[in-house]
């Protein structure tokens, strides 16, 4: 029973490279959001299966489909959050990411849904102990994340002005930006989104559904180092935890060598908030 259960996620990760290489009909509205929801619930759960595999936390065929269950509510919630993120409500849709990503992560490790609170603030992703905690470190445990620290350090290099805006931390700059022959007024580098002065609000929009894209793909990233396990009795205020590489980013590195209007991170991007198939 147990190697039927393993089998299949295994199956699906032959699968998902190869559904991630068709370029995502782009005819109609409608067709869009349907087929890029449907993404969103299918990839979050194959991930979620996979990450809680990693951990040791699938041992049943029950553990699988409560693991394939959450993973695939998270999927829906995550592109509701982007959706709202697309339509001009960047908090609301942060917020909604945000607290999607700690049920996902916290059942991939074992946790209780909501045993710590889950917040990303840069390349930190910190979490509150609630009383339902069974593997807290601490009462704010700190989560470090090696991709979204190289990727701050691309944003500071490609940025000049750092601000908070709308629950994210934005890096701005006073010019376009140069990448790869195109000049937008917007970019995003993992969670840092940022925009030129001047730029149509819904190039801002536009950006933070890229940053929720990456909160999406952070949130079932397993740990590859711990610095501080859990303590009995007393815990202290705040403790650094984990190290996580995020691996999961490989599938979007390898879409985005693909041309610009055939990525699936733009493709979704540019439906949500600008209502239109990827203009070049």
């Amino acid at each position: 029973m147990r190697t039927r259960c393993v089998a299949l996620p295994l199956v699906l990760l032959l699968a998902v490279p190869a559904a991630a290489q068709r370029r995502p009909p782009i005819r109609n509205e409608q067709a869009n959001h349907t087929k890029m929801r449907a993404f969103n619930v299918g990839a979050t759960a194959f991930f979620s299966v996979f990450s809680g595999m990693r951990q040791g936390q699938i041992n049943s065929c029950r553990d699988f489909w409560r693991h394939l269950l959450i993973g695939g509510g998270a999927g829906a919630a995550f592109y509701e959050s982007k959706r709202l993120a697309g339509n001009g409500k960047v908090t609301a849709g942060w917020l909604l990411a945000n607290a999607t990503a700690t049920i996902v992560e916290n059942t991939a490790s074992g946790e209780h849904p909501i045993g710590r609170i889950g917040y990303t603030v840069g390349p930190l992703r910190l979490r509150v102990a609630t009383p339902y905690v069974r593997d807290g470190a601490a009462k704010i445990d700190a989560d470090v994340s090696i991709a979204q620290t190289i990727l701050l350090g691309a944003a500071f290099g490609a940025g000049e002005r750092v601000s908070f805006r709308n629950g994210l931390i934005a890096v701005d700059r006073d010019t376009p930006w140069n990448l790869e022959g195109r000049f937008p007024e917007g970019a995003t580098f993992g969670v840092f989104p940022g925009v030129i002065p001047g730029a149509a609000r819904k190039t801002w929009h536009h950006e933070t559904v890229h940053a929720i894209q990456a909160q999406q793909i952070s949130s079932t990233a397993e740990p590859v180092l711990t610095i501080t396990r859990k303590r009995h009795g007393r815990r202290p205020l705040f403790a650094l935890r984990q190290v996580r590489l995020e691996w999961a980013y490989l599938p979007v590195f390898q879409s985005e060598s693909r041309d610009y209007p055939e990525q699936w991170t733009e493709v979704e991007a540019w439906w949500l908030a600008e209502g239109t198939p990827v203009r070049p």
